[in-house]
């Protein structure tokens, strides 16, 4: 097996995977670059473990671990999960479950499945499975395009990758935000907003009129906790790479804005757990499918926005809004 080191934020990823991967999974690491925020707090081996269809569909099914695996789904919080997430992860489980080392590692994890381990399927036939005591994990896959698995595609194992990247983030004091972040007359500004409210537009008004301007993510900012400071910088592949460029930067965040489209530049102050609310049910990327992080998370939000008291701004398609940034 090769071996590839990736790093996003305060977490550094090892990915050991087999050959005949080692050109599609560059090809897709080149998608995955970020801005490495000083020396790695958490460490993390990932191995992508490759199975023949016949080592799966022709041994007998295991019941035990397929027992399993149906009182694990049966959990709250996973059913919590919107409907293909969910039928994602339970068709990889049940899948790779037929597998001899699938079930020897759930058969051996009963009490911790559900505190210690994140579970994630892509397409029924790619299982993510992560150990977040021992700190290493599995990507799973059978490489037979029959069965609807195309691991051998860039696109599919980009997606491991961030899925990965961006979970194991969290948990490295990071998060991503559907938002765009933007250094304007030397401070750092995060417009957070839902889809068509703007964001594009208004990073575009700030660019024609403000020299010093720049975006750092037009999209999806990687957002960074260090040393009692927050800083954005961003996932390459997860952009619209509208003016970002391709050299990767980072800012320090000042300021925090929830945009809205409207006839009259206006600045108001927001009640900080209206805003938690909306940006843990909309604008939240991270993914924290396990019961183990879903206190960290709403934590680190909020010490985000104590430092950075939100603000709504509306804002006309015109550079009035400008001084008010």
């Amino acid at each position: 097996m090769i071996n590839r080191t990736l790093t996003i934020g305060n977490l550094a990823v090892r990915f050991y995977l087999p050959e005949n991967l080692k050109r599609v999974f560059d090809q897709a690491a080149t998608l995955s670059k970020t801005c490495n925020i000083g020396n790695a707090e958490l460490f993390y081996k990932i191995k992508f473990i490759q199975f023949d269809k016949n080592t799966i569909i022709n041994k007998k099914k295991n019941s035990r671990a397929e027992e399993i695996i149906r009182n694990y789904l049966k959990n709250p919080f996973i059913k919590s999960l919107d409907k293909k997430k969910n039928a994602d992860l339970k068709n990889a489980l049940l899948f790779f479950a037929q597998s001899p080392l699938l079930a020897q590692i759930i058969e051996s994890n009963v009490e911790r499945l559900n505190r210690d381990f994140i579970l994630y399927g892509i397409n029924g036939r790619i299982l993510i499975l992560i150990d977040t005591l021992k700190k290493e994990g599995l990507v799973c896959f059978c490489y037979c395009k029959n069965f609807g698995c195309w691991i051998n595609k860039t696109q599919s194992v980009a997606s491991c990758i961030y899925f990965v990247l961006i979970t194991l983030a969290s948990m490295a004091r990071s998060f991503i935000l559907h938002a765009s972040a933007l250094k304007t007359n030397g401070k750092g500004c995060l417009f957070i907003g839902d889809s068509g409210k703007g964001k594009t537009t208004l990073s575009k008004i700030v660019l024609r009129n403000v020299k010093s301007a720049r975006i750092i993510s037009d999209d999806k900012p990687l957002i960074v906790y260090k040393n009692g400071e927050f800083y954005a910088t961003r996932v390459a592949y997860a952009e619209k790479r509208i003016g970002t460029g391709k050299v990767i930067q980072m800012m320090r965040v000042d300021k925090i804005f929830f945009i809205k489209k409207g006839k009259e530049p206006n600045l108001r102050d927001v009640d900080r757990y209206k805003v938690l609310n909306v940006i843990l049910s909309k604008h939240l990327r991270s993914n924290f499918w396990f019961q183990g992080n879903t206190k960290e998370l709403p934590s680190l939000l909020l010490k985000f926005l104590d430092k950075f008291p939100p603000k709504e701004l509306r804002f006309p398609k015109d550079k009035r809004f400008i001084e008010l940034l």
